[in-house]
């Protein structure tokens, strides 16, 4: 088949993975050219990609954005909108990026750029999506970059009638008052039309101000200054009940739930149409979280499709006070035993896809269990996830012989007895990875001995009830012996008839090459395993 002969769609997908880094992406956008010269269809499918973005980029600072060599100008303005202009696409321009790298004023950079757009800007009346990024070398004091409410309200006004049609605004940088001011204003100007806001910075409206027809918001607080401040928890006025996605990065504080809320009843924040949650917590949220959200505060999310909560590892309001529909299509969690437990107190009817993922210490573990094993059973067959990590204490074969739930990935910090990496093998038979950081070989002989080669004709090793796919080990070579982990790796290649990778530290090499030669005429699943001893430290 040739290219031209894939249906359309793929060829789509195909294009916008190759024009991904180019259409973006300062000078390197020219080589997105030659996906226009593949053949007449690439051609037509690649022009609103190739073209669709115009960039003007302002830079005054050397060590942020080096000249192209000795003689380059001192402060440079960089575009590609003369070549789109020269290939006749202006028509096709939808989205506009203007970035700013200084070691002054921002504005004054913002200033050239706006200057530079006004004699162009008039040719894409189809651009609905702006992009702002100013970045300093070195982040201004508020002395330093105290904003001027003239100049700052000039810019925005300017740029605002310049792209008069913009729907979705992206703002990045470092959060200096100015930079702040100034996509406050910016965003107010667009208040009446702005559909979607993504933002690394917080943003303040001007009073009165309220982003009415927003479907769309992200805010990243991990990048604003003073984390945990009310200054950096800063949410604009929406109305959430148009609100359809909603992506909350790094929240530095509980009650950022509060901006919410419904004006004519206090007591609740609901998200009439939202589908797609997506939240996660800045380290050091401290303080009392639970005073800091009413019990009686609910968040209610009646449409919502997709739930993902990540880094939550202390309170979570919304889990604790959410009201959520019987189904989900994607429940997708990263969070303590703690908040495990309180997602259990949702009690989802179904779930298309899940992945939940557990951080917790060898007492606490357990208790997980009635969650991942509601979540599993409630989830389309095949579809669920579920990993666990261990992160102290020591496991040994009382805490692990219980009934396990479908964990699907299991990772121990905690120091593992050998008794017990054996028997959560033999209780958890939904297991595909097993990674062990410190495992204890005590008595490996009486629990991985095997017996002579010749007798494996007769009565070869039973395969375990196991689905495990891969395996990582390490242990304390200052305290066992080689020959103990090199019997842990054959017993369990012989035994895991569905390993398809063996990880192992401080394992020779040639003893296991030796065994898999001398044992895979019995045991052919011998010749389908990667064994890899070269580092496993990344997997910890």
């Amino acid at each position: 088949m040739l290219l031209h002969d894939l249906p359309e769609d793929v060829l789509i997908c195909i294009v916008k993975a190759a024009a991904h880094a180019y259409v973006h992406g300062g000078g390197r956008w020219a080589g997105g050219l030659v996906l226009l010269s593949v053949c007449r269809t690439w051609r037509r499918l690649a022009m609103p990609l190739v073209y669709g973005g115009v960039y003007i980029h302002h830079s005054d600072d050397p060590d942020i954005d080096p000249g192209p060599g000795p003689g380059a100008a001192e402060a440079r303005l960089v575009t590609n909108a003369d070549l789109v202009a020269a290939a006749g696409a202006v028509r096709l321009v939808r989205y506009v990026q203007l970035s700013v790298s200084c070691t002054a004023d921002p504005l004054r950079g913002l200033d050239r750029i706006l200057g530079a757009l006004e004699g162009m800007a008039r040719q894409w009346p189809g651009a609905r999506k702006a992009a702002l990024d100013i970045h300093y070398a070195e982040i201004p004091s508020p002395a330093e970059a105290a904003p001027h409410g003239a100049a700052v309200q000039l810019a925005a006004r300017r740029l605002s009638g310049l792209l008069p049609g913009v729907q979705r605004l992206i703002i990045e940088g470092h959060p200096a008052p100015a930079v702040r001011a100034l996509c406050g204003h910016l965003a107010s100007a667009y208040a009446a039309q702005l559909r979607s806001l993504d933002t690394k910075l917080a943003v303040e409206l001007l009073e009165g101000q309220v982003l009415c027809c927003l479907t769309a918001l992200a805010i990243d607080f991990s990048s604003s200054d003073g984390a945990g401040s009310a200054k950096a928890c800063l949410v604009p006025r929406i109305a959430t009940g148009a609100l359809e996605s909603l992506s909350l990065a790094g929240i530095p504080s509980y009650d950022v739930w509060l901006a919410f809320r419904d004006s004519q009843r206090p007591d609740e924040a609901v998200f009439a149409s939202l589908r797609h949650l997506n939240i996660s917590y800045g380290f050091g949220v401290f303080g009392d979280a639970e005073a800091a959200v009413p019990r009686d505060f609910r968040l209610v999310f009646p449409s919502l499709t997709r739930l993902t909560v990540k880094s939550v590892y202390r309170y979570c309001p919304v889990v604790a006070n959410g009201v959520f529909p019987a189904r989900l299509e994607l429940l997708d969690a990263e969070c303590s035993a703690t908040i495990c437990k309180l997602l259990g107190r949702i009690k989802l009817a179904a779930i298309g896809r899940a992945a939940v993922s557990v951080i917790c210490d060898d007492t606490d573990f357990s208790s997980v269990f009635p969650v991942v094993s509601h979540t599993a059973a409630v989830t389309a067959a095949g579809a669920a996830a579920a990993k666990l990590v261990v992160i102290s204490g020591r496991l040994d074969v009382r805490a692990v012989d219980v009934a396990w739930p479908a964990i699907t990935t299991l990772q121990v910090l905690a120091s593992t007895s050998l008794r017990a990496m054996l028997t959560v093998i033999s209780r958890a038979p939904m297991l595909r990875e097993l990674m062990i950081h410190d495992l204890t070989l005590d008595g490996a002989a009486a629990h991985v001995g095997m017996p002579p080669l010749a007798d494996h004709k007769h009565s070869p090793l039973p395969p375990f009830d196991s689905s495990i796919t891969h395996v990582v080990l390490s242990y304390r070579r200052y305290l066992f012996p080689a020959e103990s982990a090199v019997m842990v790796v054959m017993y369990l290649a012989l035994r895991l008839r569905s390993l398809r990778r063996m990880t192992a530290w401080h394992v020779s090499p040639e003893a296991i090459a030796d065994f898999v030669d001398a044992y895979k005429p019995l045991y052919p699943h011998l010749e389908g395993i990667v064994f890899d001893f070269e580092d496993v430290g990344h997997f910890f």
